[in-house]
């Protein structure tokens, strides 16, 4: 979706990028305030639970996205991000529970599976809207996928019977409670705030790949999708391969050589108008920043302390729409006023 989506805002619906970037900043300000609620929930529910209702609410989205026009993808796609989010968050909280010894293998694994999706789906996609001439039908594809997977989140057999909702005012306290404790561990929210903010310097990428290698690069969207998969392809060896030492070096040499090679292959994707750099950067940033994502989750769930770790992550997913929402809205405007080559050159600097 991350790749049909900006493909179909831009060439079924006619919009611009910085239209684009203004609807990813809603989204993400959708999920600021959606997973604060649904993340208590998880801690209440039971994660694998309520990642079967948002993936079941993901796949409804995307089978009516195709049926809506102008207005209708700014109220979908919040509420598709809003599922997307909390099935991550859940999925990672899940893979934390590993023993500490274990921790950086479970993520490896974890990732992985996402890495080698991430070969299949972007052709898959491309192809599929291709072939249909229609990216709508590619989409309720998708959707169908969705719930055909969903057998793979059914309950636990000692899944805990879960007690009524109270009155307002008690589930209020107790939503406020769960995050009270993780806004206590001075360090968690130290690393969550300078981490997210360093990282969403290279916003722009997530914001206009898509729509600069097929409008201004000139690549097809089937071209992208082989693009998106060899990166995927690229993702999968460099996490296997970071098995072998992601339980014995220090996160934080591991965030520092991930974190500035990303801000050099953004950099490289607005060097100039030519495919090869921009190709090249485009696999550099987005391995780079694929490697980041195990040590952020043990950084997350190592410096909870007395909070669960569905809330440390809820807290983490929700600082990280609040500052996505803020920056997609700064590169919408950058980038009317500057050009999308400047704005991913001038992020990868930063």
């Amino acid at each position: 979706t991350e790749v049909l989506l900006p493909l179909w805002a831009t060439k079924t619906l006619g919009w611009n990028a910085s239209q684009w970037a203004t609807l990813r900043s809603v989204r993400f300000m959708a999920v600021t305030l959606g997973v604060i609620v649904l993340g208590a929930f998880s801690d209440r529910f039971g994660q694998k639970q309520v990642a079967r209702l948002c993936t079941v609410a993901m796949a409804v989205v995307l089978a009516l996205m195709g049926l809506c026009g102008d207005i209708g993808p700014w109220i979908l796609i919040p509420v598709y991000g809003l599922g997307v989010s909390t099935v991550f968050v859940n999925l990672n909280t899940l893979v934390q529970e590993i023993s500490v010894k274990r921790q950086g293998l479970a993520n490896v694994i974890y990732r992985s599976c996402g890495m080698a999706m991430g070969i299949v789906a972007p052709i898959l996609a491309t192809s599929l809207a291709g072939w249909w001439n229609s990216y709508p039908a590619a989409m309720a594809f998708l959707a169908a996928g969705l719930l055909f997977l969903l057998p793979l989140l059914r309950p636990d057999h000692d899944e805990a019977v879960v007690e009524p909702l109270g009155n307002i005012r008690s589930e209020l306290g107790t939503l406020w409670n769960t995050y009270r404790l993780a806004f206590r561990e001075r360090h968690l929210m130290r690393y969550i705030w300078f981490s997210l903010l360093w990282m969403n310097l290279t916003s722009a990428v997530g914001a206009f790949a898509a729509i600069r290698f097929t409008r201004e690069l000139q690549f097809t969207d089937q071209q992208f999708g082989w693009i998106c998969s060899a990166t995927g392809a690229l993702n999968l060896v460099l996490v296997a391969i970071s098995a072998l030492f992601m339980d014995r070096v220090s996160l934080r040499a591991i965030h520092v050589v991930a974190g500035s090679l990303a801000g050099l292959g953004c950099l490289l994707m607005g060097i100039n108008n030519t495919q090869i750099p921009s190709v090249l950067g485009f696999l550099l940033y987005s391995s780079a920043l694929n490697l980041l994502l195990s040590p952020l989750s043990m950084w997350v769930s190592r410096a909870a302390g007395e909070a669960s770790s569905t809330s440390a992550f809820s807290v983490h997913k929700v600082a990280a729409a609040l500052i996505l929402s803020i920056s997609m809205v700064a590169v919408g405007v950058l980038e009317r006023w500057f050009g999308m080559r400047l704005v991913l050159f001038g992020c990868g600097i930063l």
